[in-house]
């Protein structure tokens, strides 16, 4: 079992992606009619905010310097050329490349993966591929009503839009206000608000540029809290939620960074005919949000400016505004009528006799928009490994996830991690100070005691709400760090690795009772982790996956899928069989894997 979790550090108050703690191997078959010439796998996924798989749709976009990369994809079940997909029940389609399409080293491929489903704000996904390989994304979409649990709020309003010679205007002002929420027994608090407001007689547009369908137009609007209590749970995070990861933004002149964000909203207008208006002309909207008090400003911000120096946001502080391209697939600078970034001025003024802190500002376009602080990347741009050992310094060997945090105030977890065991991977750091802490879900007592840069002096942990605790490094710092926890080893709950044998088949359908072996491609879900894998020409692929978890093995090809479970991975029965549909199969012989399928049946 390779207990190593490779961890991206994709978003600050830091939110941790996770490539997968689960193995996964490649070969060259296919499951696919016609092979393409390149040989790899794309497997996406679309989950909600507790990381439950949803159905919907995953649309492939160029991204910039992509031209025509989009049109280069098709089902391992065809070699059809398209840029759109139904998830079904389980989230995930399963993709390559078309048999015309060129070796992704000569041609990289740099797309964006959308995803949309009903009842959820839209997300997306940036995936640049400059080499073969099995690739597992994973969009997370937010619920316009998620639980209580997921500190966010949401308001919609219903207006009219006229449309005239070509032109759609609303008739009225479209206007909400997200309400606040006080925490509670099963609920999160949300003390931000966002506010939107559309003039009445704005010119409309939907992203192409044609004119919205006429009739009743729906403004909605989700706020997402930044996470300042630290009562807020890691796996409820809304940090966790932000579309694209907080890397990769360029500012003009610098290089690019990472981001800490002081809350962010995602606003929608759809026409009749559930289509996005997302462009204005003449009147702008307008936009307020209410920052929470204590939001932490970090020092070292390269845009805003932390006028006071106390490290809270404050009244006279300057923070800057960005937008999400759910198309692009990045966060870019919200821009004046001069095409300079929106640095919005934090005011203040009094609500039910407390003071509340907030900023306005303009858009010429619908998206989700965010407060954040830039920071540049560490300078080196390393990627490494950091180690995680019990308080004797012996190798960890419980299953664990891992978070970071601001080291600032009171933070803001986020929730995207790997189950990581004796070491983690970590990826494109930001050039700022942060926290780590760890949690056990099996023994609630595991935290960590001390965080040891490579060649610096260990830094002691603090208590952090529900966590047991947390230490402070500086991100620069954490490749060849190391990671030591307040126990020693577990006995009962250290993860054993279990060799799932999976076998994927077809039925004979001129053989009546008989199968014959079909390679496929597949995936392993996990909670957050996740990962892809194929089965080779004879049908057969062994996974090495801990006992404990539950996971799901889906299987897509011969034109068809399959799914076995959720089920412990120690209650699959080995080998676990799934059946991909029907073929004519040869005469004179049995025809391969037959028999009955692991706990999950034969699917």
């Amino acid at each position: 079992m390779n207990n190593k979790g490779n961890m991206r550090l994709t978003l600050i108050a830091a939110g941790v992606m996770s490539a997968g703690a689960l193995t996964a191997c490649f070969n060259d078959e296919s499951a696919k009619v016609v092979r393409p010439v390149e040989d790899s796998l794309f497997v996406v996924r679309l989950v909600d905010e507790k990381r439950q798989p949803i159905s919907g749709t995953i649309q492939i976009e160029d991204q910039d310097g992509g031209p025509n990369d989009a049109a280069r994809f098709s089902s391992v079940n065809d070699d059809v050329s398209k840029v759109s997909y139904t998830a079904g029940a389980n989230g995930i389609v399963f993709l390559d490349l078309v048999s015309s399409s060129d070796l992704i080293k000569n041609d990289p491929l740099d797309v964006v993966f959308v995803g949309s489903a009903s009842g959820y704000i839209a997300s997306s996904k940036l995936g640049s591929y400059t080499a073969s390989g099995q690739y597992a994304e994973t969009i997370i979409l937010t619920s316009k009503t998620a639980a209580a649990t997921t500190p966010t709020a949401y308001k919609s309003v219903v207006g009219n839009a006229t449309v005239s010679g070509g032109i759609a205007t609303n008739d009225t002002d479209l206007v909400l206000t997200t309400d606040k929420r006080a925490a509670g027994a099963g609920q999160a608090a949300v003390k931000g608000t966002a506010k939107v407001r559309i003039p009445a007689g704005t010119q409309m547009s939907l992203a192409d540029g044609t004119a919205p369908a006429p009739g009743p137009i729906t403004l909605e609007t989700v706020y997402f809290d930044n996470d300042t209590d630290p009562a807020v749970t890691p796996a409820d995070g809304a940090l966790a939620l932000f579309p694209g990861g907080l890397t990769g933004m360029q500012v003009s002149g610098q290089n690019p960074g990472s981001m800490a964000s002081a809350g962010f909203a995602a606003i929608e207008l759809r026409d009749s005919a559930g289509k996005l208006i997302t462009k204005f002309n003449g009147q702008k909207v307008e936009v307020e949000m209410v920052i929470p008090d204590g939001t932490p400003y970090p020092s070292g911000s390269t845009v805003g400016q932390d006028v006071d120096s106390n490290s809270v946001v404050s009244a006279g502080d300057t923070v800057p505004v960005w937008s999400y391209d759910e198309i692009k697939g990045r966060w870019t600078a919200q821009l004046d009528a001069q095409g300079a970034q929106q640095i919005a001025t934090v005011q203040t003024r009094t609500v039910g006799g407390q003071p509340e802190l907030f900023v306005t500002f303009t858009s010429d376009h619908l998206s989700y928009f965010n407060l954040d602080f830039y920071f540049n990347t560490c300078a080196s741009g390393a990627d490494g490994t950091v180690s995680v050992v019990d308080k004797n310094g012996v190798p960890n060997n419980r299953t664990l996830n891992l978070y970071l945090k601001l080291a600032v105030g009171s933070g803001g977890w986020a929730n995207d991690s790997a189950s990581v065991t004796s070491s983690f991977d970590v990826y494109n750091l930001p050039s700022f100070a942060v926290s780590v802490g760890a949690v056990d879900p099996a023994n609630p007592g595991v935290g960590v005691a001390t965080f040891t840069p490579s060649g610096g002096a260990a830094s002691a942990a603090a208590t952090s709400g529900a966590l047991a605790g947390y230490a402070a490094a500086g991100t620069c710092n954490l490749i060849g760090g190391v990671v030591k926890l307040n126990v020693e080893n577990g006995g009962t709950v250290a993860p054993v690795p279990v060799n799932l044998e999976i076998k994927t088949r077809a039925a004979c359908a001129n053989i009546a009772g008989q199968y014959e072996a079909v390679a496929a491609s597949g995936a392993i879900s996990s909670g957050s982790n996740f990962t892809s894998f194929s089965t080779s020409a004879s049908g057969s692929y062994t996974a090495s996956i801990f006992a404990a978890p539950t996971y799901t093995i889906t299987v897509a090809g011969n034109g068809s899928e399959a799914t076995a479970g959720p089920n412990k991975g120690n209650t699959f029965t080995n080998p676990l069989v799934l059946t991909l549909g029907t073929k004519t199969c040869a005469t004179g012989g049995t025809g391969g894997t037959g028999g009955t399928g692991g706990s999950g049946g034969t699917l």
